[in-house]
Order: C-alpha cells, then structure tokens, then sequence
C-alpha cells in the first residue's frame, strides 16, 4: 500500500475519443479522464531495432486511488510524455496499479 506522502506524482489519465471537427469530419484525440496523485514506480526498460529505428522502451507501474472505469485502453499522461497502459492491478482493496510503457523512437 502507497501512503500519501509516496504519491508525489500528479498524473492525468487520457481516454481516446471520437468526435466532430467544425467541417463535421470525425476526429479522434485524447481526452482527459481524470487526474490522480500516483507513487511511481521505475519498472525495467529495454531497446529493440524496428524499421531501422532504434526503440527505447521505458515501463512505470503508478500507484493510485481506486477510480472506477480506468481501462487498458486508456494512457497515463506525466511532464507531456504519454504511457499506455499494458494492464491494470485492481485486486488491491483501496488502489490500484497501472502498468505502463512509452516507446521513443530514434533513428539508426
């Protein structure tokens, strides 16, 4: 269990949605879901070769409050860099873990 003063991270988690533009053409972004204080948790990284780009991989599990409706198709958004989410703990009694990874791509 995080005590409050381990959840020192502010997080935003995003929902992707679709909706109109003002010609009435579909459109899809990320909208904020809700925001939450989280404990971060550094998870192991790694880096694979694809399309002759190298990939960065950086996982972070977040420790929050229990918030009804978070699903894996969602993302955590922290400092502008978005992380989706992988899978999700709920078996906790008052919290739940959010599994999650960026990938940064760079060219060889």
């Amino acid at each position: 269990m995080a005590t409050i003063g381990e959840r020192d991270t502010l997080i935003t988690i995003q929902t992707f949605a679709t909706g109109k533009d003002a010609a009435g053409q579909p459109t899809q972004v990320w909208e904020e879901f809700a925001k939450a204080w989280a404990k971060r948790c550094f998870n192991n990284g790694s880096e694979k070769v694809a399309n002759e780009q190298i990939e960065a991989i950086t996982k972070i599990d977040f420790v929050i409050d229990k918030i009804p409706g978070i699903k894996q198709t969602m993302r955590v958004l922290l400092d502008d860099e978005a992380y989706n989410i992988t899978a999700i703990n709920d078996t906790l009694p008052d919290e739940i873990i959010l599994y999650t990874e960026s990938t940064d791509r760079k060219d060889e």
